[in-house]
């Protein structure tokens, strides 16, 4: 094999390489599934109650296995997180589990904002008493 087909062997492979790498790295830089925004109506260890800002149903998204973040993007414990807050909930895929309030099933992330709408949770909170009662 000449020096020339050798250089062009390496080069050609060398080439391979690089692609894969950089299609590896946008792979991984890109967040997949569904983001909404929500607005924290409850809190607890388990799971937040919330309420998508833009409209839709009132809902649990759980926070087993979810990267907490704040606004940042930092980690956060779940105690982090209070009624009032605005956070940004991703999930694997775009369907609730039908029950009232519905269910997002498998929240990979939930960010913190660093926005507050207290008063907007406090309605979302009665409209659910008004149902329900308390707990």
């Amino acid at each position: 094999m000449t020096a020339a087909a050798k250089k062009g062997i390496f080069l050609g492979a060398l080439a391979l390489v690089i692609a894969a790498a950089l299609g590896v790295c946008a792979l991984l830089g890109r967040e997949q599934g569904y983001t909404f925004e929500a607005c924290v109506v409850q809190a607890d260890e388990h799971a937040l109650l919330v309420a998508p800002t833009g409209g839709g149903e009132l809902g649990t998204a759980g926070l087993s296995g979810a990267r907490l973040l704040d606004a940042g993007g930092s980690p956060v414990a779940a105690e982090d997180f209070a009624p009032g807050q605005v956070v940004l909930v991703t999930t694997r895929e775009d369907y609730v589990l039908e029950s009232y309030p519905v269910i997002y099933p498998d929240v990979m992330k939930i960010q913190q904002t660093g926005e507050y709408r207290p008063e907007f949770a406090a309605e979302q909170w009665a409209a659910y008493e008004a149902l329900f009662g308390a707990p």
